[in-house]
């Protein structure tokens, strides 16, 4: 959990392009986003391109 706190205070939103690919982060970086107060546009602009890729 630490990692990914890390990981995601780093990148920000940007780590849910990526988040479907690295084991585990996928489980915690949507509650994280939650928790750091990312706006709706910008996590589902995000995740929709993350699942996109």
């Amino acid at each position: 959990m630490k990692k990914t706190e890390r990981f995601f205070g780093r990148w920000g939103v940007r780590v849910l392009l990526v988040a479907k690919f690295i084991p585990g982060l996928s489980l915690v970086s949507v509650p994280l986003a939650g928790a750091m107060g990312v706006k709706m546009r910008s996590f589902i602009t995000h995740d929709a391109l993350g699942i996109a890729l």
